[in-house]
């Protein structure tokens, strides 16, 4: 049990080194588990640096606790063992549980019913976003659209819309595959049909309720009385059924409120008030009262009509997710692979009923002793599978070690399972590791007070299985005895002060003590902003830069966390595709509007919504400005997108700057726009690409509390305590229900999310875990400081109940006598001050350093830049429609033919035509017949065939001259490929020559290549294909 900054690792390195050193055990028969790839290259990189250094007589101080080793020679031990690794590194078994699992995969997947071809997907969450992309970009089908749009009317009548849809429905595709929340096989009940079966019996539930209310009023009313006779009169059982029928209860008050029991105890009572005197008189009247609502509970179909309400909530979700996992199924099985979690279920089932020993002697290793990092995190699946393997080692006697702190269990998110920890922990020999080398005495004597049973200093209800027994002795040793400090910062809420003017007067504050803290010899680099999300570090960072001080961050300067950038994204992927979610999306960027319509004729609404609250004069004007932009290089078409829309200067000006060498670089490789977003897309750049920052003195740090897991920073902030959520509705760890319900004499499976008044037990257990999550991940936030803890809370008025870690922390603050002695009552801005500040005595002699006035960035139109024109058809240069009409048939052809890859495409190629303004309406139907019978002509449909690869529009590079190439049409097969260039005018020998360039770089490329002209004539008969040899 190690708990923060107890030295964990070291004591892992130490305890395998006694193996090697002291019980002469060979380092193959070691299978050393770790949580990720980069902490596995770690512990390989500690325990051979520590033999080295024994080797070399380094280490004294680490031999004196390695009491077996004989000290006269340890150096020739080490030697040995050293080289023994070295000579047969591939047996060095350091790795994460999913290479293990790999490795019986592939030396079993026979067995498993595995291919030994399929690929194993070790990225996975890369894999469910572009699939995501993929699915809302090509797989857009009407009953989805339908789908979608009642998904979000569903959620914008509850308050709970999310924008982030793509993140929303990755996180359903995981809780199938990873956290197997989702049963797939209950997913296919979420169909259009079903929703008619569903409405049905809610339908016929609800007509049954309001029969029984209706039955009881008119029995009250026949019989003279009224709602103010009864007990407790407006507040009577009585009243409640008037106001249920008057619309003013919700039907889960009312049928869960009561509880119904209570209305026959009511209506029975003959020793209360009015109830005694109409019992008195009129006990029939109480008995058929009372055997009415009988009757009625009796079937329990109050029960029934509440729950398939909760999966009504959920039916428009779970129907998208069931079309996306169909989708996804295909997908995995057409692209043959697998991930992670599919040979864990298999490996699973398999080493339990198969021999170990078996199984150890196929894969020409046998592991007697294993140890486990980070096991707080180890999820269930993976423990069963792992068990079997501890237990073949335990049964011979031989040790294995599991390293891990409950307290810093923070991925329950990922699988991970905090219970397995806290049960293995009862039958195994626990060594705690209560010495804290880390953080200075304040901030351990700090946390040691504030941890410890928190659960009763914030009132907490606990379940019977208490997770938060861990929390029942947090304290640790102090080992430095030097003086920390603790600070606490507050800050009032102004009236109808927005959260972000908030969270700008929180930075303001925070800056002048960052000026202070850089004056006591610290260096910025010293400093680390700890946030919750993604958005919140994004935050940090531009106020940080505002004021000309670096950023570093993992995740918090990711380009998707730019609202600019997504904008530009979007409009590049509307003005390629033409569909309306895209537009939909520029619109909300606009107006922060969500817009939702009808499937059929949406584009048109959506498209003058649009227009009309963009910078641009009428649709002739839009579509002008999109053809202009496509006729642009990358580069310059997004600064024009930048200009048009004024998306600089609105304090992300490092975000657009970033992502412009990005497309620079693509520009400079000759990459059109529909090059660039399947590049954006594929490579998930948004999310996987963060602004670089070289590494230097003067950078401040901003990360994610789960990133900083494991690190340590001599002073840490954590600024926006009052923005972090503790709720369990918000929670992403949803926890669903999977119920059969008998309708129609049928059964169905169908899924629901739990409901705190309908699943009481699930719902206070995920609750407490909830609160845990929470707390856990404040513990890892507050333990990370080495010399100064900074945090921040919103002094507002005290609420009994807890919404969020600000009140959480003034709570325990208040609560605990060790703590409430440093709280300073009269000071404006500090609520708690606990500690010194030390001036830095490990900071050298700083540099002047000129102070960045901060990053600006201007968009400067391609206009007034040196630009180079090539040789473009007039047509995409003409400033009104009359000119439009006059240009020949043949160039307008010669256009949709570059859009479109096959056959199937010939109508999508014409619509694009017409909704960049440069046809009619009038001349689409035309155009299609012309271009239909074109591609009927001997030979040239055999290109637009499925068979072939198309690349349209596509650049090519010519070594001779140094210079780029665009060629019409490529069409690949294999090692062939057919260059096809299109003409409109008589036939030239310049024509002949150029294809014949074009040919010879493709032959340079390594294909057999053929060329042909495609000469397109405004009759069309007279149309002609013409091969170059």
């Amino acid at each position: 049990q190690a708990s923060a900054g107890s030295g964990k690792t070291y004591s892992l390195v130490k305890e395998y080194l006694k193996m090697l050193l002291c019980k002469n055990v060979s380092f193959s028969e070691i299978l050393a588990i770790t949580f990720t790839n980069k902490a596995a290259e770690e512990m390989k990189e500690r325990i051979l640096s520590m033999l080295n250094d024994i080797k070399n007589g380094r280490a004294d101080d680490f031999i004196n606790q390695l009491t077996c080793v004989n000290k006269k020679n340890p150096e020739q031990k080490a030697e040995q063992k050293l080289n023994e690794i070295l000579h047969n590194y591939s047996n060095f078994s350091i790795m994460t549980i999913d290479s293990f699992l790999y490795r019986i995969v592939r030396t079993f997947s026979k067995e498993l019913g595995i291919s030994p071809h399929s690929e194993v997907i070790l990225d996975i969450e890369k894999i469910y976003s572009s699939f995501v992309d993929y699915f809302f970009d090509v797989l857009l089908t009407e009953d989805f659209y339908e789908a979608l749009k009642k998904h979000l009317m569903q959620k914008l009548s509850e308050g709970k819309l999310s924008l982030d849809l793509k993140s929303d429905f990755e996180h359903y595709l995981k809780d199938i595959y990873e956290t197997k929340k989702l049963n797939p096989e209950s997913l296919k009940n979420f169909t259009l049909d079903m929703e008619n079966v569903l409405n049905g019996e809610l339908d016929r539930l609800k007509n049954e309720l309001n029969e029984m209310v209706t039955s009881v009023l008119k029995m009250i009313s026949d019989a003279g009385l009224k709602c103010n006779d009864f007990l407790q009169k407006g507040k009577s059982v009585a009243a409640k059924f008037e106001r249920y029928k008057d619309g003013k209860t919700k039907i889960l008050k009312f049928l869960t409120g009561m509880p119904f029991k209570k209305t026959l105890q009511e209506f029975n009572d003959s020793s209360h008030g009015s109830t005694k005197f109409i019992y008195k008189y009129n006990q029939s009247l109480c008995d058929d009262l009372n055997n009415i609502v009988y009757e009625y509970l009796k079937k329990g179909n109050h029960i029934k009509y509440l729950k398939l309400l909760e999966v009504k909530r959920v039916f428009y979700t779970f129907m998208i997710v069931a079309q996306i996992y169909e989708e996804f199924f295909k997908y995995k099985t057409m692209e043959n692979v697998i991930f992670t979690s599919d040979f864990t279920e298999k490996l699973h089932d398999f080493i339990r009923k198969d021999d170990i020993g078996f199984i150890f002697w196929r894969l020409g290793e046998r592991y007697n002793h294993i140890f486990i990092d980070e096991f707080q995190d180890t999820s269930k699946k993976q423990w069963e599978t792992l068990f079997p393997l501890i237990e073949e080692a335990n049964s011979t006697g031989k040790e294995n070690f599991c390293f891990g702190d409950e307290k810093q269990s923070i991925y329950r998110w990922r699988g991970g399972d905090v219970e397995i920890m806290i049960d293995v922990g009862k039958n195994s020999t626990i060594k705690k590791l209560d010495s804290n080398y880390r953080s200075k005495k304040d901030i351990v004597e700090f946390n040691n007070n504030f941890f410890k049973e928190i659960d009763k200093t914030i009132g907490f209800s606990v379940s019977e299985k208490n997770y938060f027994d861990i929390y029942k002795n947090p304290e640790q040793k102090t080992v430095k005895q030097e003086s920390g400090y603790v600070y606490c910062g507050k800050l009032k809420k102004l009236e109808d002060e927005k959260k972000k003017d908030m969270d700008n007067r929180i930075m303001e504050k925070i800056i002048k003590q960052l000026d202070d803290i850089t004056n006591q010899g610290y260096d910025y680099s010293d400093i680390v902003f700890l946030v919750r999300s993604n958005s919140d570090g994004a935050k940090i960072a531009k106020s940080l830069f505002e004021k000309g001080i670096k950023v570093v961050s993992p995740d918090s300067l990711l380009l998707s966390e730019s609202k600019e950038i997504t904008f530009i994204i979007s409009f590049l992927k509307y003005i390629t595709t033409f569909k309306s979610f895209f537009l939909a999306e520029l619109y909300f960027y606009i107006t922060g509007e969500i817009y939702i319509n009808d499937y059929e004729n949406s584009y048109e609404k959506i498209l003058n919504s649009f227009v009309a609250s963009a910078p641009f004069n009428d649709k002739k004007d839009f579509f002008k400005f999109i053809s202009y932009i496509k006729r642009l290089p990358l580069s310059d078409a997004i600064e024009e997108i930048i200009g048009k829309f004024k998306l600089n200067g609105k304090g992300n000006d490092i975000f657009l700057q970033y992502f412009l060498e990005i497309v620079l670089q693509h520009s400079n490789e000759g990459e059109s726009i529909p090059d660039f977003i399947k590049f954006w897309d594929e490579e998930d750049i948004g999310e996987r690409k963060s602004i670089v920052v070289p590494k230097m003195k003067g950078a401040v740090t901003v990360m994610t509390i789960h990133k900083a897991k494991g690190l340590e920073f001599p002073i840490v902030f954590l600024p926006f305590l009052n923005s972090w959520k503790i709720n369990i509705q918000l929670n992403k760890e949803t926890v669903y229900k999977e119920e059969e319900y008998d309708i129609q004499n049928k059964k169905y499976k169908l899924i629901s999310k739990i409901k705190k008044e309908l699943d009481k037990d699930k719902y206070d257990e995920e609750n407490e875990k909830t609160w845990l999550d929470n707390i856990n991940l404040l513990y890892v936030a507050f333990t990370r400081a080495i010399d100064r803890l900074y945090f921040w809370i919103e002094e507002n008025e005290d609420k009994d109940k807890i919404t969020n870690m600000s009140q959480l922390v003034k709570k325990v603050i208040d609560g605990k006598e060790e703590l409430k002695k440093f709280i300073k009552e009269n000071d404006e801005n500090c609520y708690f001050e606990m500690g010194k500040k030390i001036k830095n005595s490990n900071s050298i002699q700083k540099e002047e350093e000129q102070k960045d006035s901060g990053f600006s960035f201007i968009s400067n139109s391609w206009r007034n830049k040196i630009f180079i024109t090539q040789k473009a058809d007039k047509l995409w240069e003409l400033e009104d429609s009359k000119q439009a009409e006059s240009v020949q048939k043949g160039k307008k052809i010669h256009y949709i033919l570059s859009k479109i890859d096959y056959k199937e495409n010939i109508e999508k190629g014409v619509n694009e035509l017409y909704l960049e303004g440069v046809i009619t309406k009038d001349e689409i139907e035309g155009l299609k017949e012309d271009i239909e019978k074109l591609l009927a002509l001997e030979k040239i449909g055999n290109f637009f065939d499925k068979s072939w690869e198309v690349k349209n529009e596509v650049s090519i590079f010519d070594s001779n001259d140094r210079e780029n190439r665009r060629i019409d049409r490529l069409i690949i097969s294999g090692k062939k490929a057919i260059v096809i260039d299109y003409k409109t005018g008589n036939e030239e020998g310049e024509h002949l020559k150029q294809v014949k360039n074009y040919m010879e770089i493709c032959k340079e490329m390594g294909y057999e290549t053929k060329g042909y002209l495609l000469y397109i004539k405004d009759d069309i008969d007279k149309s002609s294909l013409k091969e170059v040899k």
